[in-house]
């Protein structure tokens, strides 16, 4: 599954938009990750 910059660009503003910290949008793709593997 490839990201294009544009997404990637989309993903690091998000946290702004949910006012939520970088450290916790990874934590989150973390677990979007394992959930979409299994």
């Amino acid at each position: 599954m490839k990201v294009t910059n544009k997404v990637s660009r989309t993903l690091v503003r998000m946290p702004l938009y949910f006012g939520i910290t970088q450290e916790e949008m990874c934590r989150i793709f973390e677990i979007a990750g394992q959930y979409i593997k299994s």
